[in-house]
């Protein structure tokens, strides 16, 4: 449905990057944003305090969001460490809160490995 004053704009599945369009309406005297309208089969989630968009397929796959990014999220952990967390979430794109929780199981595979232990049980 769009509606008279409605605006179609762009969102993005936080899961596997996909576009379609959405409508929005606002405020003609202020320009805030009193509606938003995702496509049909669309979910609107909060993840880690963050609001986030999945599509219908992503929705029902339980796919992880933004698992697109994790690969170079932790590629940049293994250069740079996890004191700058929050800075490499920012630079991709990836909620802080989640970006922790990966940060933290990077850690614990950084620990197990160095203990003798791999991802797959003992070395």
């Amino acid at each position: 449905m769009i509606f008279a004053d409605g605006h179609s704009c762009k969102v993005q599945c936080d899961g596997c990057g996909a576009v379609d369009e959405a409508v929005e309406t606002r405020n003609r005297r202020t320009g805030a944003l009193t509606a938003a309208f995702l496509p049909k089969g669309w979910k609107f989630d909060v993840l880690d305090g963050e609001h986030i968009h999945r599509c219908g397929g992503c929705f029902a796959a339980a796919v992880e969001p933004f698992a697109d990014r994790r690969e170079a999220f932790e590629a940049r952990l293994d250069h740079l460490g996890t004191a700058l967390t929050v800075d490499i979430a920012a630079s991709l794109g990836v909620p802080v809160g989640l970006g922790q929780r990966w940060a933290g199981e990077w850690k614990s595979r950084q620990f197990g490995e160095a203990a003798g232990f791999s991802s797959r049980g003992t070395i």
